[in-house]
């Protein structure tokens, strides 16, 4: 780009990506020529929430002033620990009836081996949960994001389930999205439960 533009000097480049950045950061689209209202939005900072809170962090909508910093610190202090408290006491309530009480029935109805029924258990309960945690939502996600393919689908549920958060792909960020706010409400809710039962 120098080279075809010989009047830009390197460190005049380099302050001008600075400013790009820097306005990408408060919703300026470079691309587009225009300033989305929709980076700090209620759904878009609902979506920030759930991402400190479960500790994914995309990384993509980040607090720039000295204020939103010393507030997001204090959030995460508090929040991280006490959603973890009431996740993990609803997984320990929820895993009593979809790990053990079916095995029990089963075995004590019917008279099959403990273990063969665990077994079997646990198979059919791991196809359900990886349909349910990255299969289905992958196939969603390929057909709402126009730009994402099915893989791409599936490795942003790994990335985000696995509470990784590269910010290399983030659901609803495309301006002209339908239904975005709707959209956005329903990734957060699923996905900032799933990251802690998941």
């Amino acid at each position: 780009f120098l080279q075809d533009n010989p009047c830009l000097t390197p460190n005049s480049l380099e302050h001008f990506l600075d400013q790009v950045l820097e306005a990408n950061n408060y919703g300026v689209s470079v691309l587009n020529n225009s300033t989305g209202k929709w980076n700090w939005d209620f759904t878009s900072s609902l979506f920030f929430a759930a991402t400190v809170l479960t500790t994914t962090g995309y990384g993509h909508t980040v607090p720039l002033s000295d204020g939103g910093k010393a507030f997001c610190i204090i959030y995460s202090l508090l929040g991280i620990p006490f959603t973890l408290l009431v996740l993990t006491s609803i997984v320990q309530r929820l895993m009593v009836h979809v790990s053990r009480r079916p095995v029990q029935y089963i075995h004590t109805r019917w008279g099959y081996a403990e273990q063969t029924v665990a077994l079997v258990h646990a198979v059919i309960l791991g196809l359900i949960v990886t349909s349910c945690f990255f299969f289905i939502p992958a196939a969603i996600f390929s057909a709402l994001e126009k730009d994402w393919n099915f893989l791409e689908s599936i490795y942003f549920c790994f990335i985000s389930l696995s509470t990784i958060g590269l910010g290399d792909y983030v659901p609803g960020e495309v301006r002209h999205q339908q239904f975005r706010e709707l959209y956005k409400l329903g990734i957060t809710g699923e996905y900032g439960q799933l990251t802690y039962c998941g």
